[in-house]
């Protein structure tokens, strides 16, 4: 009965809290953390013993490794090898470091300062994806750069957990330690990868064609907990043979269905790891050390934003793209739990340091969409302050003619202003976004705010000497809008435009485009390329 009473607490705190938690916004981890730490010993003590949650907890973050492996087919490795390999390794390596440094500083030992400059070089998958993907920005270069540091951090947690056991087991020196870990994973890697590969499609085929889910998802877990078993034997963690697990079945067909079996231990299983973390927090201490999380939470996001706008900078990204990536990376992530729960079960670092360490985080990861959304905010407002109004327009360019009226400097405007400028063409250029006036700008694109629609604008960048005008932007509805108004004012004059489909093509052809360009084809080429035969 008590063991019943337990779960029943655990899914009601569960439930109650995580959905309040998505609900505001702040993800299923920092719900299921509060949930846990509600119920456990240090505040309403429902539960009082935890290990067997610990446990449970463990193989939720195995389970999790192999649908992160699943995930990462050689295929899209291959395709993101930039940013994983550039960014995402630069990243881990020198905010690792720069934290390891002043973990020493701090006077912790060698090995207490690995584990922290580790956990803490992680960040949230789970709260930066859920953001870009909001926002829509997961396709935008920005949004791509973030995305394969990600990956790569991901991929990392695999090999880090295997650091962090091999050392909290090895009994000689650190250096000794870490090289034989570095030969353990190389032997994981060529035996689980290597001759898994070989083996495992045949005996997947024969499998499949019993035609039965149990046997397949029973199969299925065999194959994860023997690659687990492997490297858990060899002195690794049972995580980074998860992860070995899941990238062997990623290049398989049988990929789509093995995470759909899989799904529904690895959500359950990590909801009690998280929750596991969240009843070993101390609430007394952490009242206690309340201002030495407030200062680790202040010092980790400054540092990583800052170190990762660098390195995004150095890597070409431009400033505003550079500032979103450092602010989007800048909080602890998830895999810092696991990380610091195995250093705590290895010895590598004391109860009370990995309390305020994990409190820490999870304040880091609920701040960031505050901060997100506080740095765009900024980033518009500074952008319109350095954005030319169109009202001095007219002074700038004086009587110029015969030139071509550029309207939106996204992706297909800046191309065609380039292809203009390179043809040695005159141009003006107008857009109504800031950040997008700031991109082309960097570019060297001379770019004016202003909206187009309104006549006293198109008037100010010369609409009546100009000999065409190409309307390039992602808007069907707003490009129509501006061709109506372009053809009431000039009906003679030339208009190319960028159409959405041949619908949309069609549409704009019967407002008056001279030509129109489907984006199944090379957009800004042929818009350039029509505007050039004037």
């Amino acid at each position: 009965m008590h063991i019943l009473a337990d779960v029943i607490v655990l899914l009601a705190a569960g439930v109650s809290v995580v959905a309040l938690f998505q609900w505001l916004g702040f993800g299923a981890v920092l719900g299921y953390l509060v949930a846990g730490s509600l119920i456990g010993p240090y505040a309403f003590g429902f539960i009082t013993e935890t290990e067997i949650i610990t446990l449970l907890g463990e193989y939720g973050v195995v389970f999790l490794l192999f649908i992160i492996g699943l995930e990462l087919p050689l295929e899209r490795i291959r395709v993101m090898r930039g940013p994983i390999f550039g960014l995402g390794l630069l990243q881990i390596l020198a905010t690792g470091l720069l934290i390891f440094l002043i973990a020493l500083w701090f006077d912790f030992p060698v090995e207490t300062a690995l584990l922290i400059g580790a956990a803490l070089s992680l960040s949230s998958t789970a709260v930066v994806l859920a953001l870009l993907s909001d926002q829509g920005r997961l396709t935008t270069h920005m949004g791509r750069s973030v995305f394969g540091v990600l990956l790569m951090q991901d991929l990392a947690v695999g090999p880090l957990l295997a650091v962090v056991v091999a050392v909290g087991v090895g009994g000689g020196s650190l250096a000794a330690t870490l090289g034989m870990a570095g030969i353990k994973m190389i032997a994981a890697i060529v035996i689980i990868l290597g001759l898994g590969r070989w083996l495992l499609g045949r005996v997947f085929m024969t499998i499949s064609s019993v035609r039965s889910t149990e046997v397949f998802a029973g199969f299925t877990l065999l194959v994860l907990l023997c690659a687990a078993a492997l490297t858990e034997y060899s002195g690794l963690s049972l995580a980074f043979g998860a992860l070995l697990a899941g990238m062997l079945l990623a290049d398989t067909p049988y990929r789509h269905q093995v995470a759909a079996e899989i799904l529904p231990f690895r959500g359950l299983l990590l909801g009690l790891f998280f929750m596991g973390v969240g009843m070993g927090i101390d609430i007394d201490l952490v009242l206690l050390r309340s201002s030495d999380i407030a200062l680790l939470v202040i010092s980790l996001m400054t540092l990583k934003a800052v170190t990762m706008f660098l390195i995004a900078r150095l890597s070409g990204l431009s400033t505003v793209e550079s500032a979103e990536t450092g602010v989007y990376l800048s909080q602890g992530g998830e895999f810092a739990f696991v990380l610091l729960a195995a250093g705590a079960s290895s010895g590598l670092v004391e109860g009370p340091i990995e309390q305020v360490i994990a409190v820490a985080v999870a304040l880091s990861m609920l701040l960031t969409p505050l901060f997100a959304r506080a740095t765009a905010f900024i980033i518009a407002r500074w952008e319109l302050a350095t954005a030319v109004d169109v009202d001095a327009v007219g002074e700038e360019i004086g009587e110029l003619k015969d030139h071509i009226i550029i309207i939106g400097v996204g992706r297909v405007g800046r191309e065609v202003a380039v292809r203009l400028e390179d043809a040695g063409r005159a141009y003006v250029s107008l857009d109504l976004d800031p950040h997008a006036i700031a991109v082309a700008r960097q570019q060297g694109i001379s770019v004016y705010f202003g909206d187009a629609t309104r006549p006293e604008v198109l008037d100010a960048v010369g609409l009546n000497r100009a000999l065409a005008l190409v309307i390039a932007i992602d808007d069907p509805h707003r490009a129509v809008q501006m061709m109506n108004l372009v053809k009431y004012i000039l009906p003679d004059l030339k208009v190319y435009a960028r159409a959405r489909d041949a619908q949309h093509a069609k549409t704009l052809e019967r407002a008056g485009a001279a030509s129109t360009v489907p984006e199944v084809i090379p957009t800004a080429t042929q818009l350039a390329d029509l505007a050039l035969k004037i």
